[in-house]
């Protein structure tokens, strides 16, 4: 009997040792805290296929992205706080406190290279048309060139963020010789 409860504790040690705890990765938390706010800011947002949200759009009448390499693109970046981190809006930068003199604002030069886009700048992007404006939430998460077909994918093999972004983009103009538009 003594030898059977011996045994038994054994069993029982090595069975706890070898249990591991589950944890929870955060890009699930995120995404639940993310869907919470969307759907109480923004009801009417509009879910791309890869799990980012278009908050707002107002259509362009230009051509449409179709894939070219370069995009002029103007832009305000922020967090889901309103806070602005990033602009190429003058007036904007002067309001917030950022403005620089020695920097150019208006629109940026975007490579979007197919070989060189995030799953965030496609999703930005996609069917867009010159003239555009969109106000779109990006998941820390989508910050990666692998695509998958499963949204959960993405949130399973990225390292784990809590990075969130929101931009306001205008798409200005579309070219695959850039060398040519500059000149």
């Amino acid at each position: 009997m003594k030898i059977n409860r011996i045994i038994l504790c054994g069993m029982l040690i090595i069975a706890s040792a070898c249990a591991k705890e589950k944890t929870t990765n955060t890009n699930f938390q995120t995404r639940e805290y993310i869907e919470a706010w969307v759907s109480q800011n923004y009801p009417n947002a509009v879910k791309t296929q890869h799990g980012a949200y278009i908050l707002e759009e107002t259509d362009g009448n230009g051509m449409f992205y179709t894939g070219e390499k370069y995009a002029y693109v103007t832009y305000t970046l922020s967090n889901m706080n309103g806070k602005i981190t990033e602009t190429t809006d003058e007036k904007i930068a002067q309001q917030i406190g950022s403005y620089n003199k020695g920097d150019f604002y208006g629109p940026k030069v975007w490579y979007i290279a197919k070989d060189n886009q995030t799953v965030g700048m496609q999703d930005m992007l996609k069917g867009l048309r010159v003239g555009s404006k969109r106000k779109i939430l990006l998941p820390g998460w989508l910050n990666t060139q692998t695509e998958y077909t499963d949204i959960d994918q993405y949130l399973e093999d990225t390292e784990s963020t809590t990075d969130i972004a929101i931009y306001e983009i205008t798409l200005e103009s579309l070219v695959n010789n850039i060398t040519l538009k500059q000149i």
